[in-house]
């Protein structure tokens, strides 16, 4: 159980320092300028956390069989996370936290759809 947490929060902190770089991204474009890594970092660190607890949570809620409705409930819960994360931890104003918030997860959105049309492609070469 204790390894289990270890690996886990070792695991959230690698993720994080991908998606503090995503947040970036997604400041610069929103405000021109990049929110300072040690600060996407801390708050891609908190939402990663919060959004596996909450995605747990509603997992145990609805059961696994839920399917699709769950992914719309955790892409919608996530966002609230971040933007939360973003306006606490960072210190933006709501307004921006929220369009930076979305931006950031049309970019996670567009890379996941990018990487299973390359496993599918990957698949039908086969």
């Amino acid at each position: 159980m204790f390894g289990t947490i270890i690996v886990g929060i070792i695991a959230y902190a690698i993720l994080a320092a991908i998606l503090a770089v995503l947040l970036q991204v997604a400041s610069k474009l929103v405000l021109k300028e990049a929110i300072d890594f040690g600060d996407a970092y801390k708050a891609s660190f908190v939402a990663c956390i919060l959004s596996g607890l909450a995605d747990a949570g509603v997992e145990q809620l609805m059961g696994p069989e839920a399917g699709a409705t769950l992914t719309l409930i955790s892409i919608g819960t996530t966002y609230v996370i971040w933007v939360l994360a973003l306006s606490i931890i960072i210190d933006l104003t709501l307004g921006e936290s929220v369009i930076i918030a979305a931006v950031f997860t049309v970019i996670k959105i567009v890379i996941g759809l990018l990487f299973v049309a390359i496993a599918a492609g990957a698949v039908a070469a086969s």
